[in-house]
């Protein structure tokens, strides 16, 4: 780097090397941008700073919509009916499911069971399950504990 006071002080273009080392990260074509204006590495340094913060501002404007979509989403989910994807995947069609669902049993194998026709994995359909109806699974242990407990 061949940086000298002289060079900043009487405004004399910035070399491709002073302008990798100054804005460091750069895209080629801001670097070549500058070397066609013939930037000072002051001009450099600013112009680059100056495009840091809009796309710092981009990206804040982007972390708001996103933030706000989230929020519609979760307003959204909390509106929509209880049952989960997989309690779904055991209707019939006719909104009921072909289940006894007083049987705590029966219902954890049926929705475990639906998930694997619809193509997961047993391991991915029982993790999915007990992460998303973890009050469920609780009851399915109790019962099924209770029913092949020795005598």
């Amino acid at each position: 780097m061949t940086e000298t006071k002289t060079d900043v002080e009487t405004g004399t273009p910035a070399t491709i090397e002073q302008i990798k080392f100054i804005c460091e990260g750069a895209p080629a074509e801001f670097v070549l941008e500058m070397i066609e204006a013939q930037a000072t590495i002051e001009k450099a340094m600013e112009a680059y700073m100056d495009r840091q913060g809009e796309r710092i501002k981009e990206l804040e404007s982007r972390v708001g919509e996103l933030e706000q979509e989230n929020h519609t989403l979760t307003e959204k989910q909390k509106k929509t009916s209880v049952k989960s994807p997989v309690a779904l995947s055991m209707t019939s069609g006719h909104g009921k499911t072909d289940v006894d669902e007083t049987d705590v049993v029966a219902t954890w194998n049926a929705r475990i069971d639906a998930e694997v026709k619809s193509g997961k994995t047993k391991a991915n359909a029982t993790r999915e399950l007990i992460a998303a109806e973890p009050d469920l699974h609780e009851e399915f242990i109790a019962e099924y504990t209770k029913r092949h407990a020795k005598k």
